[in-house]
């Protein structure tokens, strides 16, 4: 640990104002004590972490396991929401390893060409102990050091086997390796407000934004994976992804549970031929958004969908569909149900048409649009998958609230409704799917119900019930001869 050894500052206080570059490089000239200097974004123009997964190569391979991390998000449970960035770094060193060996090679020829000059050359200027602390990666940053023209200074990162080192944040990273007397009478230049425990225990706190840096993100969207255009346009910061899975594909899943022989490869195919629909589903989406602002006088576009632009968005959607649609056929069928290609590749077809027919009539038709849309979503498989009546039901009970929902929204629009109803929607399907299963079992016998969908489906609507209906459902209840009483 480093011991006191320096001068008094020139310059006290924790005023957290933004700082001109050219008033940050003064200090640093005049200053006669250590000094405590980020690294991303501020003596690295750029951020090391992303330029690292940048060069994960195959880009499709990196882009797919970045992608797939942040469905997942691992680090919900371990490490917490600090400890993305080592989640992403740990999985790219383990599944494409040579990425390393590329980024030392990177650090050689594009480190000096994006370094801060100024402030390197400031830096060199003052006589003082010299220290960077990023909140970067060891591993990562170790081999930036020769490039970086700093030779007397010490590094302080965060280690990849140390999620506390990321959770704790940097004033706690630095106080494990530096006198805190020596934070107390140091200079600390930074550009994030994510430094402020240390920029306010400093002497001197130079929080300066520098016009050069630039955060380049590692996902660069280059490829379409399902669920892009619904996660990230259509219905952005709401876990829209996930909820697809929950309220879709699951049920895909268990309705396919009362087919003649579910097995592994059956549910593999399944989940490959969602992907499929949900890919030309998207392509309708996008589709949407590009009518609404063309012919309507108030689309009710997000800010991400005013913006976004990609002329090969529905060729990418449909390349997507291909690939998984041909996956999942094989793993069902394999090669010995030829038709089963061009069933599904009708089904997908009458997805896409009658989606751009209610893309382009008006808005009080699109109600019986609607409803083969959610056939669709909810049993566009049936076509290669013979399900049995409670598998029926469960698509139905997702089917007809959901169109009953759009028709209530529809029609309140024009009352002056501008939002969505909010119904207890997974409450209605988890009765009208019991009801469904009363006349399969006065017509078929009970045994038409005893199958393993039926508790299945049962306990998973259940559940979403308890998730999001019933807090609401329950505080809403009361008794009318009470509150009279009371009264």
């Amino acid at each position: 640990m480093w011991q006191s050894q320096m001068a008094t500052p020139n310059a006290s206080g924790s005023d957290l104002d933004l700082m001109a570059p050219a008033e940050a490089l003064s200090i640093l000239d005049d200053a006669a004590c250590p000094i405590i200097v980020d690294l991303d974004e501020t003596l690295f123009l750029h951020n090391s972490t992303e330029e690292f997964l940048r060069l994960a190569q195959p880009i499709l391979i990196g882009e797919i396991l970045l992608r797939g991390l942040e469905f997942v998000r691992p680090w919900r449970w371990l490490g917490g929401p600090t400890c993305r960035d080592t989640w992403r770094v740990l999985i790219v060193i383990a599944f494409l390893p040579w990425t390393y060996a590329r980024w030392r090679r990177y650090c050689a020829v594009e480190v000096p060409r994006r370094l801060n000059t100024p402030l390197r050359d400031a830096l060199l200027r003052a006589p003082g102990p010299l220290i960077i602390a990023s909140n970067g990666y060891r591993r990562l940053i170790r081999p930036m050091l020769p490039f970086l023209g700093l030779p007397h200074a010490t590094l302080v990162a965060c280690e990849l086997r140390r999620p506390s080192h990321r959770r704790d944040g940097k004033l706690a990273l630095v106080l494990s390796h530096v006198d805190p007397e020596i934070v107390e009478r140091s200079v600390v230049v930074t550009d994030s407000l994510d430094d402020r425990k240390l920029l306010d225990r400093c002497a001197v706190p130079c929080l300066v934004t520098w016009d050069a840096a630039e955060l380049r993100p590692a996902l660069q969207n280059r490829i379409y994976i399902p669920g892009d255009y619904l996660a990230k346009v259509k219905q952005p910061n709401s876990l829209a992804r996930q909820r697809l899975v929950r309220e879709t594909l699951a049920i895909w899943i268990i309705a396919a549970l009362t087919s003649e022989a579910p097995s592994v490869p059956l549910f593999a195919g399944l989940v490959f031929l969602f992907l499929s629909f949900w890919s030309v589903y998207e392509a309708g989406y996008h589709d949407n958004d590009r009518c609404a602002a063309r012919y309507e006088d108030d689309p009710g576009l997000t800010a991400e969908a005013r913006v976004f632009e990609d002329p090969r968005f529905e060729w990418k959607a449909w390349i997507s569909a291909s690939f998984f649609g041909t996956g999942g056929i094989l793993l069902i069928d394999g090669l010995d149900r030829p038709l089963a290609f061009l069933i599904w590749t009708a089904t997908l077809l009458a997805t896409r048409g009658t989606y751009w027919l209610y893309n382009r009539i008006d808005k009080d038709t699109r109600i019986w649009l609607y409803l083969p849309l959610q056939c669709f979503r909810y049993a566009a498989f049936v076509g290669l998958i013979a399900i049995g009546p409670v598998g029926w039901a469960l698509s139905l009970s997702m089917i007809i609230p959901a169109w009953m929902d759009y028709v209530n929204y529809r029609y309140g629009r024009s009352y002056g409704v501008t939002s969505f109803p909010t119904t207890p929607t997974r409450t209605y399907r988890l009765v009208l799917f019991c009801m469904l299963l009363i006349p399969i079992a006065m017509v078929g016998g009970l045994v038409e119900i005893w199958t393993l969908a039926t508790p299945a489906a049962l306990i998973w609507l259940g559940l979403l019930v308890w998730r999001k209906d019933w807090q609401g459902l329950y505080a809403r209840a009361h008794r009318l001869d009470r509150k009279n009483s009371n009264s």
